[in-house]
Protein backbone atom coordinates (compact mmCIF):
# COMPACT_ATOMS: atom_id res chain seq x y z
CA UNK A 1 0.00 0.00 0.00
CA UNK A 2 1.52 3.33 -1.07
CA UNK A 3 1.71 6.14 1.46
CA UNK A 4 0.08 9.52 0.84
CA UNK A 5 2.65 12.22 0.14
CA UNK A 6 2.73 15.16 2.54
CA UNK A 7 5.55 17.00 0.76
CA UNK A 8 6.03 18.40 -2.73
CA UNK A 9 8.65 19.74 -5.13
CA UNK A 10 8.75 23.53 -5.38
CA UNK A 11 10.77 26.08 -7.39
CA UNK A 12 11.67 29.01 -5.15
CA UNK A 13 12.96 32.44 -6.16
CA UNK A 14 15.30 33.18 -3.27
CA UNK A 15 16.74 36.36 -4.76
CA UNK A 16 15.89 38.42 -7.84
CA UNK A 17 18.49 37.85 -10.55
CA UNK A 18 19.50 34.41 -9.24
CA UNK A 19 18.44 30.99 -10.62
CA UNK A 20 15.39 29.32 -9.11
CA UNK A 21 16.14 26.83 -6.33
CA UNK A 22 14.36 23.46 -6.37
CA UNK A 23 13.14 22.38 -2.94
CA UNK A 24 12.29 18.68 -2.82
CA UNK A 25 10.43 18.40 0.45
CA UNK A 26 8.27 21.44 1.18
CA UNK A 27 5.02 20.54 2.99
CA UNK A 28 1.86 20.54 0.88
CA UNK A 29 -0.19 23.60 1.94
CA UNK A 30 -3.20 23.15 4.19
CA UNK A 31 -6.60 24.38 3.02
CA UNK A 32 -7.29 27.22 5.44
CA UNK A 33 -10.78 28.78 5.78
CA UNK A 34 -11.72 30.51 2.53
CA UNK A 35 -9.11 28.69 0.46
CA UNK A 36 -8.58 25.69 -1.78
CA UNK A 37 -5.43 23.68 -2.39
CA UNK A 38 -5.08 22.95 -6.10
CA UNK A 39 -3.01 20.10 -7.53
CA UNK A 40 -1.28 21.93 -10.38
CA UNK A 41 -1.85 20.31 -13.77
CA UNK A 42 -0.21 23.03 -15.88
CA UNK A 43 0.93 26.59 -15.69
CA UNK A 44 1.91 28.94 -18.54
CA UNK A 45 5.16 30.87 -18.44
CA UNK A 46 4.74 34.32 -19.96
CA UNK A 47 7.33 35.67 -22.36
CA UNK A 48 8.26 38.35 -19.84
CA UNK A 49 8.76 35.87 -16.95
CA UNK A 50 12.50 36.57 -17.06
CA UNK A 51 11.87 40.19 -16.02
CA UNK A 52 9.88 39.01 -13.01
CA UNK A 53 12.68 36.62 -12.05
CA UNK A 54 15.50 39.14 -12.46
CA UNK A 55 13.57 42.00 -10.87
CA UNK A 56 13.49 44.32 -13.90
CA UNK A 57 9.72 44.09 -14.45
CA UNK A 58 8.27 47.63 -14.12
CA UNK A 59 6.01 46.82 -11.16
CA UNK A 60 6.30 46.63 -7.36
CA UNK A 61 8.12 43.36 -6.61
CA UNK A 62 7.19 40.64 -4.17
CA UNK A 63 9.93 40.24 -1.59
CA UNK A 64 11.82 36.93 -1.96
CA UNK A 65 11.73 34.15 -1.12
CA UNK A 66 8.53 33.10 -2.92
CA UNK A 67 7.28 30.57 -5.45
CA UNK A 68 6.86 32.36 -8.81
CA UNK A 69 4.37 32.01 -11.68
CA UNK A 70 0.91 33.55 -11.25
CA UNK A 71 -1.37 31.33 -13.35
CA UNK A 72 -2.71 27.83 -12.65
CA UNK A 73 -4.82 25.10 -14.18
CA UNK A 74 -5.40 22.16 -11.88
CA UNK A 75 -7.61 19.91 -9.80
CA UNK A 76 -9.03 20.77 -6.38
CA UNK A 77 -7.03 18.71 -3.88
CA UNK A 78 -8.29 20.06 -0.53
CA UNK A 79 -11.16 22.32 0.45
CA UNK A 80 -11.16 24.83 3.29
CA UNK A 81 -14.30 25.84 5.15
CA UNK A 82 -16.58 28.45 3.61
CA UNK A 83 -17.54 26.74 0.35
CA UNK A 84 -20.75 24.98 -0.61
CA UNK A 85 -20.05 24.18 -4.26
CA UNK A 86 -16.36 23.30 -4.71
CA UNK A 87 -15.51 19.61 -4.62
CA UNK A 88 -12.28 17.66 -4.56
CA UNK A 89 -11.14 16.68 -8.07
CA UNK A 90 -12.98 19.61 -9.72
CA UNK A 91 -10.99 21.00 -12.66
CA UNK A 92 -10.35 24.72 -12.07
CA UNK A 93 -8.70 27.72 -13.67
CA UNK A 94 -7.17 30.01 -11.04
CA UNK A 95 -7.37 33.78 -11.45
CA UNK A 96 -4.01 35.15 -10.24
CA UNK A 97 -5.11 38.57 -8.92
CA UNK A 98 -5.66 38.22 -5.17
CA UNK A 99 -7.74 41.08 -3.76
CA UNK A 100 -8.00 41.94 -0.08
CA UNK A 101 -11.43 40.81 1.10
CA UNK A 102 -11.96 44.02 3.06
CA UNK A 103 -10.56 46.48 0.49
CA UNK A 104 -10.96 45.94 -3.28
CA UNK A 105 -8.24 48.52 -3.99
CA UNK A 106 -5.57 46.33 -2.41
CA UNK A 107 -4.27 43.43 -4.48
CA UNK A 108 -1.29 41.31 -5.53
CA UNK A 109 -0.66 38.81 -8.31
CA UNK A 110 0.13 35.46 -6.73
CA UNK A 111 3.76 34.56 -7.25
CA UNK A 112 4.38 37.63 -9.41
CA UNK A 113 4.06 41.28 -8.32
CA UNK A 114 2.40 43.61 -5.81
CA UNK A 115 -0.38 46.08 -6.51
CA UNK A 116 -0.35 49.76 -5.46
CA UNK A 117 2.43 50.41 -2.92
CA UNK A 118 1.41 50.74 0.71
CA UNK A 119 1.22 49.01 4.08
CA UNK A 120 -1.99 47.17 3.19
CA UNK A 121 -0.49 45.77 -0.01
CA UNK A 122 2.63 44.70 1.90
CA UNK A 123 0.47 42.85 4.44
CA UNK A 124 -1.41 41.03 1.68
CA UNK A 125 1.86 40.22 -0.10
CA UNK A 126 3.22 38.54 3.03
CA UNK A 127 0.08 36.48 3.56
CA UNK A 128 -0.91 32.92 2.76
CA UNK A 129 -1.54 33.55 -0.95
CA UNK A 130 1.85 34.96 -1.98
CA UNK A 131 3.20 31.77 -3.61
CA UNK A 132 2.54 31.04 -7.27
CA UNK A 133 2.21 27.93 -9.41
CA UNK A 134 5.77 26.58 -9.77
CA UNK A 135 4.91 23.91 -7.24
CA UNK A 136 2.91 20.71 -7.29
CA UNK A 137 0.18 21.99 -4.94
CA UNK A 138 -0.87 25.63 -4.59
CA UNK A 139 -3.13 27.27 -2.01
CA UNK A 140 -5.48 29.79 -3.65
CA UNK A 141 -8.39 31.96 -2.51
CA UNK A 142 -11.71 30.19 -2.90
CA UNK A 143 -13.13 33.03 -5.00
CA UNK A 144 -10.22 32.84 -7.46
CA UNK A 145 -10.92 29.25 -8.58
CA UNK A 146 -13.29 28.90 -11.53
CA UNK A 147 -14.71 25.44 -12.14
CA UNK A 148 -14.39 24.03 -15.67
CA UNK A 149 -16.85 21.39 -16.87
CA UNK A 150 -14.38 18.63 -17.69
CA UNK A 151 -17.11 16.40 -19.17
CA UNK A 152 -18.11 19.13 -21.63
CA UNK A 153 -14.47 19.82 -22.50
CA UNK A 154 -14.09 16.12 -23.32
CA UNK A 155 -17.25 16.09 -25.45
CA UNK A 156 -15.95 19.10 -27.39
CA UNK A 157 -12.66 17.31 -28.02
CA UNK A 158 -10.57 20.01 -26.36
CA UNK A 159 -7.21 18.93 -24.98
CA UNK A 160 -6.98 20.01 -21.34
CA UNK A 161 -3.52 21.49 -21.87
CA UNK A 162 -5.03 24.06 -24.25
CA UNK A 163 -7.03 25.49 -21.34
CA UNK A 164 -3.82 27.02 -20.03
CA UNK A 165 -4.34 29.75 -22.65
CA UNK A 166 -7.36 31.04 -20.68
CA UNK A 167 -5.00 33.06 -18.52
CA UNK A 168 -3.21 34.47 -21.56
CA UNK A 169 -6.33 35.82 -23.23
CA UNK A 170 -8.53 36.69 -20.25
CA UNK A 171 -6.93 40.11 -19.47
CA UNK A 172 -7.56 41.33 -23.03
CA UNK A 173 -11.01 39.73 -23.14
CA UNK A 174 -11.95 41.31 -19.82
CA UNK A 175 -10.89 44.73 -21.07
CA UNK A 176 -13.00 44.33 -24.21
CA UNK A 177 -16.04 43.07 -22.29
CA UNK A 178 -15.89 46.02 -19.89
CA UNK A 179 -15.11 48.83 -22.32
CA UNK A 180 -17.55 47.66 -25.03
CA UNK A 181 -20.18 46.57 -22.47
CA UNK A 182 -20.53 43.25 -24.29
CA UNK A 183 -23.31 40.87 -23.33
CA UNK A 184 -23.92 37.19 -24.09
CA UNK A 185 -24.53 36.61 -27.85
CA UNK A 186 -23.15 40.04 -28.85
CA UNK A 187 -20.91 40.08 -31.93
CA UNK A 188 -17.68 42.05 -32.07
CA UNK A 189 -15.16 42.66 -34.85
CA UNK A 190 -11.53 42.99 -33.76
CA UNK A 191 -9.05 44.57 -36.14
CA UNK A 192 -5.28 44.83 -35.88
CA UNK A 193 -4.20 47.32 -33.25
CA UNK A 194 -1.59 47.96 -30.59
CA UNK A 195 -0.87 50.02 -27.53
CA UNK A 196 -2.18 50.15 -23.98
CA UNK A 197 -5.74 49.70 -22.78
CA UNK A 198 -6.76 52.24 -20.14
CA UNK A 199 -9.89 52.15 -17.99
CA UNK A 200 -11.57 55.54 -17.45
Amino acid sequence: MSSISITQRVAVLEQHGKPLVIVEDRPIPEATPGSLVVKVLARPLSRYARTAFDGTIPAPLLDPPFVPCPRTLGYVHKIGSGTTSSKERDLVHVEPVVTARDDPNVFIMQGHVKGPPGDKTDRLAEGEFRDGALQQYQRVPLENAYRIDEKLIGELGIDLINLVSISTFSPAAGAIFESAKLKVCDTIIIGPSGGWWKRD
